[in-house]
C-alpha cells in the first residue's frame, strides 16, 4: 500500500502533467484563479468596480471592500474583464476564422468532426468547444484569404454578405489554380470537409480549403438572445448559460458547450448580459427608417458601428453596442408600451473630429418631444441620456443638422437601451 507522501507525489506529479499538457496544446486551464478585476455596468445607469469571485446559477458574485457581494445577473448588461486590456493580441489571423448563428465569431486553431456528423468540434487559443451545429455555420475562411490580396478579400466578403440560397459555396485550391465549388457541405472532420457535389461525394482536405459559404436556408431569422462572450482575440461566442469559477468557463448552448480558461494569454474579455428586463435597440428590429442623402451620397444607419462602418467611438471610449447615423435620419422603434426607462450615450463619432462634425439629436416618444440636444461637436465627452418611456408606443430617435453644416456629421446612439 503506498505511504501518504508517495500518493501526494503521485498527485502532485499527475496534476503537473495535465497543466504542462494544458499549456502545451493551447487548450484552457485553470491557472489563473484568483479573483479577477471587473467592471459591472447596470442596465439602468452606474457601475460596480470589483473583484469576481464566481459567476454562477444565475448570480454574481464579487469581492468589493473587502465584502463578498452576490446580486442576479440580471441586474447587469456587462462584465468587463480588465486583465483583457492587457492581454496581448496577435496582428496574425488564426489558421481558420469560423462565422455562426447569433453573431459569433470563432479564431481556431483546427477543426474536426463532432460526435455526430452534424456536428464540429473547434479548438481556439485558450478554448475548446464541442457539439457545434454544421447548420448553425455560416462561413469559414483560411488564414491565406484575410491576409491575402484585397481582390481575394473583397470576393470572399462579398459572398459572405450575399450568401448562396440553394447551395453552399466553397473556393478549393487545385493542381490548376483556385475555382468556386457549389456543393454541400455534409460534414467537417480533422481530415477536411466532406461535401456533395450533384451525387457525387468528395473530400476536400483542410490545405485545399480557402474559404466556404454555407447557404443559412429556410431558416427564419430569429432575435439573437443569450449571453454574448467575449475573449482578448476577438473570439466571440452566444451561450444560454454559463458558469465562472475558478479560473475556468464553461458555457452551453444548445448542443454546443464550450470550455476556456479565464487568464493566461487569452483571457475573458466581457460577457454582455441578456434578460427579459432590457433591450438594445441595435438587437431589435426598428418599425421604419427614413433618411436623406447628402450630396447625393446615401448614408444607411448601422447597428453596432458607426455609420462610417468603424466601432462606435466618442472621446477615446469605443461602445460595443449602438446605432450610427449620418444626420438627416429617422429610425422609429415598436416598444408597445413594454418599457419604463431608454438611456443612451449620444454624440458625434471620433471619426468625424478631424472635419469639425456636429449633430443634434431628438427623442420623440408618440409624437411628443421627449429630448432635444441642441448641437454637439466631434471630440467631446458624449451627453448621457435618461428618459422616461413609460407608456410609449412608438420611440423615434433623429439625428439633424446643426448650424454650420459641418463634414464627419456621424451621429453616435452609443448603448441604446430601453429597460423595463
Amino acid at each position: 500500500m503506498p505511504t501518504v507522501r508517495q500518493s501526494v507525489n503521485v498527485g502532485l506529479a499527475l496534476l503537473l502533467s495535465l497543466l504542462v499538457f494544458a499549456l502545451s496544446h493551447g487548450g484552457p486551464s485553470a491557472l489563473n484563479a484568483e479573483p479577477m478585476g471587473v467592471e459591472c455596468l447596470r442596465v439602468g445607469v452606474g457601475s460596480v468596480a470589483a473583484s469576481l469571485i464566481s459567476i454562477s446559477d444565475g448570480m454574481l458574485t464579487v469581492l468589493r471592500d473587502g465584502s463578498t457581494n452576490a446580486s442576479p445577473l440580471d441586474e447587469f448588461r456587462e462584465i468587463i474583464f480588465e486583465q483583457a486590456a492587457r492581454a496581448r493580441r496577435s496582428q496574425l489571423p488564426p489558421p481558420w476564422t469560423i462565422w455562426a448563428d447569433g453573431g459569433a465569431v470563432l479564431l481556431a486553431r483546427r477543426m474536426g468532426g463532432g460526435s455526430t456528423a452534424e456536428t464540429v468540434s473547434v479548438v481556439g487559443y485558450g478554448w475548446e468547444c464541442t457539439g457545434l451545429p454544421l447548420a448553425s455555420v455560416r462561413a469559414i475562411a483560411g488564414r491565406r484569404v484575410l491576409t491575402g490580396s484585397a481582390v481575394e478579400r473583397a470576393a470572399f466578403d462579398k459572398a459572405r454578405g450575399s450568401p448562396p440560397v440553394s447551395e453552399d459555396e466553397l473556393l478549393m485550391a487545385g493542381d490548376d489554380g483556385e475555382r468556386p465549388l457549389p456543393c454541400v457541405v455534409e460534414a467537417a472532420t480533422e481530415a477536411g470537409l466532406q461535401v456533395s457535389v450533384g451525387t457525387d461525394r468528395m473530400l476536400v482536405p483542410w490545405d485545399k480549403v480557402r474559404w466556404a459559404v454555407l447557404a443559412p436556408g429556410a431558416r427564419p431569422k430569429a432575435e439573437p438572445a443569450g449571453h454574448f462572450v467575449e475573449l482578448a482575440d476577438g473570439t466571440s461566442i452566444r451561450v444560454r448559460s454559463l458558469e465562472v469559477s475558478g479560473g475556468l468557463l464553461t458555457a452551453q448552448d444548445g448542443f454546443a458547450r464550450y470550455v476556456a480558461g479565464t487568464g493566461g494569454p487569452n483571457p475573458l474579455a466581457r460577457v454582455r448580459v441578456y434578460s427579459d428586463s432590457y433591450r438594445y435597440l441595435s438587437d431589435l428590429e426598428p418599425e421604419g427608417t427614413s433618411l436623406r442623402p447628402l450630396l447625393d451620397v446615401v448614408w444607411p444607419p448601422q447597428m453596432d458601428r458607426a455609420v462610417s462602418g468603424e466601432p462606435i467611438a466618442m472621446a477615446g471610449r469605443t461602445y460595443p453596442k449602438g446605432i450610427g447615423m449620418h444626420t438627416q435620419t429617422e429610425m422609429t422603434f415598436r416598444l408597445r408600451g413594454a418599457y419604463r426607462r431608454f438611456y443612451a450615450d449620444i454624440g458625434v463619432d471620433d471619426a468625424g473630429k478631424a472635419a469639425g462634425g456636429q449633430a443634434a439629436f431628438k427623442v420623440v416618444g408618440d409624437g411628443r418631444p421627449l429630448h432635444d440636444s441642441g448641437p454637439l461637436t466631434a471630440g467631446y465627452a458624449p451627453q448621457s441620456l435618461s428618459l422616461d418611456v413609460a407608456g410609449v408606443d412608438r420611440l423615434t430617435l433623429m439625428a439633424d443638422f446643426s448650424s454650420p453644416v459641418a463634414a464627419g456629421c456621424f451621429a453616435d446612439w452609443a448603448d441604446a437601451r430601453v429597460v423595463k
